[in-house]
């Protein structure tokens, strides 16, 4: 029985044997490796042309809602985002989380696609956006995300948001929890 356990190495030999396979480690049979890859492009090609067509319905129901989309996968933001951001002296008095907060609420303004959040700190350092729901299972319009109280989560959370493109992410905790 293997179940829990290592099935070692005189496992997999009678493995290999059931099975028939006579090939050394992590090799691939080539047949196996090229099925593997038609079925790969079929199921791609069919996907990205489904996807094409509804995008192009999209379109033409919602043309201001599909530009914007098509900006955001693009990385294009407006043109108004750097002048209507804050700007600080290093004489100002003022908590460098309340400046964040300021910089991403009105970076919010000018970017739709921009959401983001903390572990469970949110209200300490500010990284709501203010007028707007939580994202949550069943209101994904919400920009404030509520990632737990694991940091590593949310890292790991936010750079697939990043990889996955279309929107910007921030997340924001304490020096001291990193």
């Amino acid at each position: 029985a293997v179940h829990g356990n290592p099935i070692g190495a005189d496992g997999i030999k009678a493995a290999e044997k059931v099975y028939g396979w006579n090939y050394s480690d992590f090799e691939v049979p080539l047949a196996v490796s090229d099925r593997f890859e038609v079925t790969i492009q079929e199921n791609g090609a069919r996907a990205e042309q489904q996807w094409k067509r509804l995008f192009e319905e999209y379109e033409a129901k919602y043309p201001d809602q599909a530009q914007s989309f098509k900006q955001a996968f693009n990385g294009q933001f407006s043109d108004d985002l750097k002048s209507t951001l804050p700007h600080y002296q290093l004489t100002d008095a003022l908590a460098s989380r309340a400046a964040s907060a300021k910089v991403i609420n009105t970076a919010a303004k000018v970017i739709p696609s921009l959401w983001g959040g903390a572990a469970d700190l949110s209200s300490s350092n500010k990284t709501m956006i203010a007028e707007t729901s939580d994202f949550q299972p069943e209101s994904y319009d919400g920009r404030n995300i509520w990632f737990g109280v694991r940091e590593f989560g949310m890292a790991a959370a936010m750079n697939g948001i990043v990889l996955h493109g279309g929107t910007r992410v921030f997340g924001g905790t304490f020096f001291v929890f990193t």
